[in-house]
């Protein structure tokens, strides 16, 4: 039954398309520009009838915003398009975190234009993947930054190197973070940095054989307003969430998650979805990730977002515990 009603409303989503009734990035009215870089991806295939990314968009005053991006990816270019979400504060102070995949830049510019922002207080890089860090000197040249966070991981890939390079010539600001540090988002947003661990290991022949081990040190963020709280981990896989909640068992359990390394059963293990017990969870995939992660957070009761179903996703919060999730696109995914 759910699959005849994907395909009706792929159908109908495809026609209003045609008719130029669905917003894009860089198109915050919802006429007919079209994508800055549309892609082949999931997420541009299962687009439902209604499309609220003009009311999507907006940011609330006096609340922490944070934004899930949907991204599309070109055949061809790369197998995933990535993570990049937009976090706003009470006060108006901005956090990118991470850009996509190199042929998502566009959109990610888009999506900023739309938003009216100029400048990037907070610019991090959870770990050097290129569906983390693709875009983001293509963010840089284009926004004024406040201070760029990454890890110590040293990388080896072209867009590693370019990134790195590009940083260093233009001298942005570059903090390194680990495990223990704290810092302020905003005057009233606190921040609590959970990985990667203080001294990185390398493993033998690396970087041969090394997604895992540079997954598990992405940029792990605990986010307190208040009340309310935000946990964003990267791409941790099953392992290094296992050591954190044998080091940070309190600090784990939020209300909002962004479900690790794209909702994939790599990650995101049943210990874990009970410990951080969220409210809401959103995973930014080109696809559904697995089911078996979907179904473990929907049966933990979370409310299970998806970016490349449900759009651009926007979750705002006071300092009460008050959550409001608005999305671009409707889904079958908490039918």
């Amino acid at each position: 039954m759910k699959v005849k009603f994907l395909a009706v409303l792929a159908a109908l989503a495809m026609i209003l398309s045609l008719m130029g009734c669905t917003a894009q990035p860089g198109d915050a009215q919802g006429q007919s520009a079209g994508s800055p870089a549309s892609g082949d991806g999931a997420g541009s295939s299962q687009q439902q009838a209604a499309d609220r990314y003009a009311q999507v968009i907006q940011t609330p005053e006096g609340k922490l915003t944070i934004y899930f991006f949907q991204l599309d990816f070109h055949q061809g270019d790369t197998d995933k398009s990535g993570d990049c979400s937009l976090l706003i504060s009470p006060d108006g102070q901005t956090m990118l975190v991470d850009a996509g995949n190199v042929s998502c830049g566009g959109q990610v510019l888009g999506y900023l234009k739309d938003l009216g922002i100029t400048k990037i207080d907070y610019l991090v890089a959870s770990h050097p993947h290129i569906d983390h860090i693709g875009s983001m000197v293509e963010v840089v040249k284009e926004h004024e930054i406040g201070m760029h966070y990454r890890t110590a991981l040293e990388y080896v890939t072209n867009t590693y190197v370019d990134y790195n390079a590009y940083f260093q010539k233009n001298k942005i600001p570059t903090t390194y973070l680990h495990e223990g540090d704290e810092f302020d988002f905003g005057q009233y947003v606190h921040v609590t940095v959970l990985n990667p661990p203080e001294e990185i290991e390398y493993p033998k022949n690396y970087p041969d054989q090394s997604t895992q081990f540079v997954n598990n040190t992405s940029i792990a963020l605990r986010f307190d307003y208040g009340q309310s709280t935000y946990l964003s981990c990267g791409d941790l896989y099953q392992g290094r969430e296992k050591e954190l909640l044998e080091k940070y068992p309190d600090l784990v359990d939020v209300d909002v998650a962004k479900a690790n390394h794209h909702g994939k059963d790599t990650s995101n293990s049943t210990r874990w979805v009970k410990a951080v017990s969220p409210r809401y969870v959103v995973a930014m995939s080109d696809d559904i990730g697995s089911m078996s992660i979907y179904e473990r957070y929907q049966k933990n009761g979370a409310l299970y977002y998806n970016t490349s179903y449900d759009g651009v996703v926007r979750i705002t919060m006071d300092d009460q515990k008050n959550y409001e999730v608005l999305t671009q696109y409707d889904s079958w995914l908490r039918e």
